[in-house]
C-alpha cells in the first residue's frame, strides 16, 4: 500500500510503540559492540560486562533520552522506510537497477496462482493489473490492498481514505489503526535487525564463530518482513471494512445523500473524486452539511416487499 493515505493518530501512541522500542535495540547494538571491543579485535564478553559496570544512573538516562531523541527525530521518515520495504525504488540508483527483476519475480508468482485459479490469494497478494505490480511482495500485498477497498462501491481508496477515516465509526477506526501500527512496528524492526545484521559482520569478519550472531540476526530480519507482510495483509482486509462499514457516512458528510441503487452510488462516488481531484463540475444533488440528516433516496417501490 501506498502509505500516504494513513491516517494521523496522536504522536504519543504512535511513537511510543513504533519509534522508541526498535531505537532502543539499534542504540544497544553499538553499545554491545564497543564494549565487547568487536573493532579492535577479537570480542570479549568480559570487557562488556565491566564496560556496563562503569556506567551510571546519570548515564544510562542519557542513553534512554538518545533512544527518545533519535526516535522522534526519525518518526516522520517511518513513511519513507515502509516506502522502501514497498519496492518504491525509482529514486534509489542501485535498487532502481534491482526493480525490474523484483517485479518479474511477482509476476511469475501471481501467474501460477492465476493458473492454480486460487482467486482468494490473488486478491490478497496482488493488485487487480499486472501493470500495477512492485518489486517486493510486501509492496504487492498493501497495493492489493488499496485497489480492493472501496471498488465495490466506486471509491479510489488512495483518494478517500483520509476523508472516511475521520467518519468512521470508533470500532472499526481503532482495529484499523491497530493493524497499521502492527505493520509500521514489523517495518521498522526489520530494518533495524538489518543494519544490526550487516554492521555485525563487520564487526565479527574475522571472528569465526561470533559470525552467528549477525547470521542470527539475519533471520530475524527474514522473519521480521515476513511478519511485515502477514500484517500487511491483515491490513488490506481492515481498509475493506473501512470502506465496506463507512462508505455511505463519508458521502453524506461530503453533501449529497446516498443512493439505494449500488450503480447509482458508484457513479456518484466516481464523480465526487473528479469533483475532489479535478476541480470537475460538482455532481447534482448536493445537499450540504444537511445531507448527513437528510433522508436519503426514498428506495424504488417493490409491490412484493409485503408479500
Amino acid at each position: 500500500m501506498s502509505v500516504t493515505v494513513s491516517p494521523t493518530p496522536t504522536l504519543t501512541q504512535r511513537f511510543s510503540v513504533v519509534s522508541v522500542l526498535p531505537t532502543m535495540v539499534l542504540i544497544a547494538w553499538p553499545v554491545f559492540l564497543i564494549g565487547c571491543q568487536a573493532f579492535t579485535g577479537r570480542p570479549r564478553p568480559g570487557e562488556l560486562l565491566r564496560f556496563l559496570g562503569t556506567l551510571n544512573v546519570a548515564q544510562v538516562s542519557v542513553l534512554a533520552l538518545l533512544a527518545v531523541a533519535i526516535g522522534s527525530l526519525f518518526h516522520p521518515f517511518q513513511f519513507l522506510l515502509v516506502r522502501l520495504l514497498e519496492g518504491y525504488w525509482s529514486t534509489i540508483p542501485v535498487l532502481r537497477t534491482l526493480a525490474p527483476l523484483g517485479v518479474e519475480l511477482n509476476r511469475r508468482r501471481m501467474r501460477r496462482l492465476v493458473r492454480r485459479n486460487d482467486g482468494r490469494q490473488l486478491r490478497k497478494l496482488y493488485p487487480p493489473d499486472e501493470s500495477e505490480l512492485l518489486p517486493t511482495k510486501l509492496g504487492n500485498v498493501l497495493r492489493a490492498g488499496e485497489r480492493q477497498a472501496g471498488r465495490p462501491y466506486g471509491m479510489d481508496a488512495v483518494l478517500m481514505l483520509p476523508r472516511i477515516y475521520p467518519v468512521a465509526s470508533p470500532g472499526i477506526a481503532a482495529a484499523f489503526l491497530d493493524r497499521r501500527n502492527q505493520l509500521d512496528v514489523a517495518a521498522r524492526y526489520t530494518a533495524v535487525s538489518g543494519l544490526m545484521a550487516v554492521s555485525g559482520f563487520v564487526a565479527f569478519a574475522d571472528d569465526g564463530a561470533w559470525l552467528t550472531l549477525p547470521a542470527m540476526l539475519s533471520g530475524v530480519t527474514v522473519l521480521s518482513y515476513r511478519a511485515a507482510v502477514r500484517t500487511a495483509v491483515s491490513y488490506g482486509e481492515a481498509l475493506r471494512w473501512l470502506f465496506d462499514l463507512n462508505h455511505a457516512q463519508v458521502t453524506q458528510a461530503l453533501g449529497w445523500p446516498v443512493p439505494h441503487d449500488i450503480g447509482k452510488l458508484k457513479d456518484l462516488n466516481r464523480q465526487i473524486e473528479q469533483w475532489l481531484e479535478d476541480d470537475a463540475e460538482a455532481p447534482p444533488g448536493y445537499r450540504g452539511p444537511d445531507a448527513s440528516t437528510a433522508q436519503a433516496e426514498p428506495p424504488p417501490c417493490d409491490d412484493t416487499a409485503y408479500l
